[in-house]
């Protein structure tokens, strides 16, 4: 491994590291959610924490939005992108793909209390 991604290794084990530290941490330190135990209750407790997970969503969709309305890059068929538009749609892309995933951990998660 190079030095580059020596770092990078050190650096993403000490976040898996600090995660895991403070799920554990959290978990004894927050009080369970006073709801009834049906599909439905459970449900509708969670789903509004789906607005909040969707708001870096929202904004990555009006960056990229604004970059090509203010450019030439308004139709997306002609390849004017300009490098950093093309980060900001990865990045959209890669948003996107995390809001779903969550949205669908989050209905189909399953109580393990």
């Amino acid at each position: 491994m190079t030095r580059d991604q020596k770092t990078v290794a050190a650096g993403a084990a000490a976040g898996v590291a600090t995660m895991v530290l403070m799920v554990w941490a959290l978990s004894g330190t927050i009080a369970p959610a006073a709801i009834a135990d049906a599909p439905a209750d459970r449900l509708a407790y969670a789903l509004p924490w789906a607005v909040v997970a969707a708001l870096p969503l929202v904004g990555m969709v009006a960056a990229v939005g604004n970059a090509r309305a203010m450019s030439e890059a308004i139709d997306p068929t002609l390849g004017k992108e300009s490098p950093a538009m093309k980060i900001d749609g990865r990045v959209l892309d890669n948003t996107l793909q995390q809001f779903v995933l969550f949205v669908v951990g989050l209905v189909s998660g399953r109580r393990t209390v």
